[in-house]
């Protein structure tokens, strides 16, 4: 059952944002969406969780409209992380995560009780758990709503395709949350759960992704498949007309990387 936004297109202030972009997300699969700031990678993500409408053009999971499918079902299939998260009372850091379970109408249980510890756990959260949510920094707060996101969706029915939608996930977290959330990502991929994100780390989109999805103007181009060592060369070029900068490539054993090239071009 594949998530897919079809011949989007969006404006904002009369500014064109989004123009016939296509997107799918197939269930075990990442995703990686990347392109410049403006390009409207974050509108797209925000069509695919409904949190705007397209001027024209779906989104379906399976053969189903998204804007047909119950808010109470859907939030059983799919989870956000937003780029922002707004929030205007004072919850505990405990309260919010436990917000995952809401879709489901659960009192938590022993079991439930226990998930909620694993990931306060694995995210470092601990200490914060009766905190309130909006007096921890940013990044304390990205780990919270990563945290939540994965009770929601390990709350789910194993049988049911599953979903999870990141706005820049990383922009708030250091190093060792980052290695973190990849890992997490990667056992959740393999729990048979889609994953789209927006990234701004080229290296990490080479890292964990499946499929790479380029932002060209306001556009989508399919762009790098695995294996990517051998197809990155041909496509370093759509990746420079992008982000109008020059990239050089690093081999490292059977590893690629890829870095802004600071040369000025002269000898």
């Amino acid at each position: 059952m594949t998530y897919k936004a079809t011949n989007i297109s969006f404006s904002y202030a009369g500014k064109k944002i989004l123009d016939k972009a296509s997107l799918q997300i197939q269930p075990g699969e990442i995703v990686t969406i990347l392109g410049p700031n403006g390009c409207g990678k974050t509108t797209l993500i925000k069509i695919l969780s409904t949190e705007i409408k397209p001027d024209l053009g779906d989104v379906h999971i399976g053969d189903k409209k998204i804007n047909k499918i119950k808010s109470t079902k859907l939030a059983k299939m799919r989870s956000v992380v937003s780029q922002k998260t707004n929030m205007s009372f004072g919850f505990s850091v405990s309260e919010i995560i436990e917000m995952g379970m809401n879709p489901y109408g659960q009192k938590i249980t022993k079991e439930s009780s226990g998930e909620i510890s694993r990931v306060l756990k694995d995210y470092e959260l601990e200490k914060f758990k009766n905190k309130n949510y909006l007096k921890l920094s940013a990044g304390e707060q990205q780990r919270v709503n990563i945290a939540r996101s994965i009770v929601q969706l390990n709350q789910a029915d194993t049988n049911q395709a599953k979903y999870l939608l990141m706005d820049e996930p990383t922009s708030s977290l250091d190093v060792h949350f980052q290695v973190k959330l990849a890992k997490n990502l990667k056992q959740l991929s393999n729990k048979n759960v889609g994953i789209g994100l927006v990234l701004h780390d080229i290296n990490m989109a080479l890292s964990i992704s499946d499929r790479i999805v380029l932002f060209s103007s306001k556009k989508t181009v399919e762009f790098l498949e695995k294996p990517f060592e051998e197809k990155l060369p041909v496509s370093l070029s759509m990746l420079e007309q992008a982000f109008k900068s020059k990239f050089e490539v690093i081999r490292n054993q059977e590893k690629v990387f890829v870095t802004p090239s600071f040369k000025d071009g002269r000898s």
